[in-house]
């Protein structure tokens, strides 16, 4: 298995991507303790992602990829072992990298999704001092304190009506009204559809 300390190196080599895809599944799949498990894949996805934030563009897709492979591999998890685990960072990241590459539209819905988690975490009383999700809602996307915090309260609600669907932010956001989405794809997110 990669020794998280060479993280970096494998990050900025062509087999990287797959190469870390493929211990990130296998962490995943073979640990016996299910919280050491998920802290391991978690530490070197988060090594990896943090070796992107200040690299071109082409690498910021790669980061966006692998940050969706450990996502999907995460919801895997929590259908099979059916217990909710947090996904806030992973959204949160991928909101930001969406945003750094002009993906306007997919950036506040990752942010939105990681706001779920968040909302959920401090059942629903969202903590502004901890939840980047929250400052960021407000900063960019220009959301009022009032309504962020409506959100969060609603968001809570819906997760203990059916938290098997809660475990999915994606269940949560369609339960909401449409006032966050407040930006239109940008040229560069439609043109890679």
């Amino acid at each position: 298995m990669i020794n998280p300390q060479e993280v970096h190196h494998h990050c900025h080599t062509n087999i990287g991507f797959t190469h870390l895809r493929d211990e990130i599944d296998l962490l995943l799949q073979t640990l016996s303790d299910a919280d050491e498990r998920k802290g391991k894949a978690n530490e070197l996805w988060y090594k990896c992602i943090s070796t992107y934030r200040n690299i071109s563009i082409i690498k910021k897709y790669e980061a966006i990829a692998l940050s969706l492979f450990y996502y999907d591999r995460v919801l895997g998890k929590q259908v099979e072992e059916n217990q909710r685990i947090h996904k806030g960072g992973i959204l949160f990241t991928l909101s930001d990298f969406m945003y750094e590459v002009g993906f306007n539209s997919a950036s506040v819905r990752y942010c939105m999704l990681a706001y779920c988690e968040d909302a959920i975490n401090d059942k629903g009383d969202i903590n502004r001092n901890t939840s980047a999700a929250f400052m960021t809602l407000m900063a960019r996307n220009g959301l009022s304190i009032e309504t962020t915090k409506q959100y969060a309260a609603e968001i809570y609600t819906s997760y203990l009506k059916d938290k098997h669907e809660g475990m999915f932010p994606e269940s949560l956001l369609r339960h909401l009204n449409l006032r966050w989405l407040n930006f239109a794809a940008s040229v560069a997110e439609a043109n890679a559809y």
